[in-house]
């Protein structure tokens, strides 16, 4: 099975300068007008982002909608209070909308590691030339490549996922990697990310099957357009 990364065009933006100027005018807007184009430029560059991390964590893509959509509300609500030295703005936004994955499954009993952890591979019901058989072969495999992907070291593993199934920058992906006692450059991301897909695409079984499921993963559904057309974020 070839797996590869998404292309800068395609998947997201390394300008990490812009998206800090843009966070730093939103929070630093003194007219309801400059915020919400602020925030307009923020949420353009980061929506689809968000949706597929937390589509990543959570059962239907309804849920992620909701989610997502209460993230970027949350945002306009506390966006005065931001200051880069949080540690930048990508992993405050990503802060926020697992905070709300864990408290959706709070009542669930669910630990935040737990969930924050999992890669769900989605799995439809039979199509109408699909036997029992052939259906419950596809569930098996799903859940083998759900393990597959636990079996990657964390750092790899979190890094294929912010890169490859959230599709989030090279730059982008260090900055949500980073830590104040670890912190991580663009080229510690290309190696952990080359070693974690190297790993998956020694031990995934190559056939039509595999691939066909472990395309969500490599491409996660975006938001909607009709759903995105109802989006507005709040100033």
């Amino acid at each position: 099975m070839l797996l590869s990364t998404p292309s800068a065009e395609s998947r997201g933006t390394d300008d990490l300068d812009e998206i800090e100027r843009c966070a730093k005018a939103a929070a630093e807007a003194t007219t309801a007008h400059d915020r919400k184009a602020a925030l307009g430029t923020l949420y353009a560059a980061l929506r689809d982002a968000v949706i597929r991390d937390i589509r990543g964590r959570v059962d239907s893509m309804a849920t992620a909608e909701d989610l997502a959509q209460e993230t970027w509300v949350r945002v306009a609500r506390s966006i005065g209070q931001y200051s880069s030295r949080s540690g930048g703005f990508v992993p405050w936004l990503f802060t926020i909308a697992r905070n709300l994955v864990v408290d959706h499954y709070r009542t669930q009993g669910r630990r935040a590691a737990e969930i924050l952890s999992s890669t769900p591979v989605e799995i439809e019901g039979p199509s109408e030339d699909e036997t029992p058989e052939q259906l419950a072969e596809r569930r098996e495999l799903a859940a083998e490549l759900k393990g597959y992907l636990a079996k990657l070291p964390a750092r790899q593993r979190e890094a294929v996922y912010l890169r490859v199934c959230v599709g989030l920058s090279t730059a982008q992906t260090a900055k949500m990697l980073s830590t104040p006692l670890r912190p991580t450059s663009e080229g510690s991301v290309r190696v952990l990310l080359l070693r974690g897909l190297r790993k998956l695409s020694e031990i995934l079984p190559d056939n039509e099957l595999t691939q066909t499921l472990a395309e969500p993963l490599i491409a996660p559904a975006p938001l909607t357009e009709d759903r995105a057309a109802r989006d507005v974020i709040p100033v």
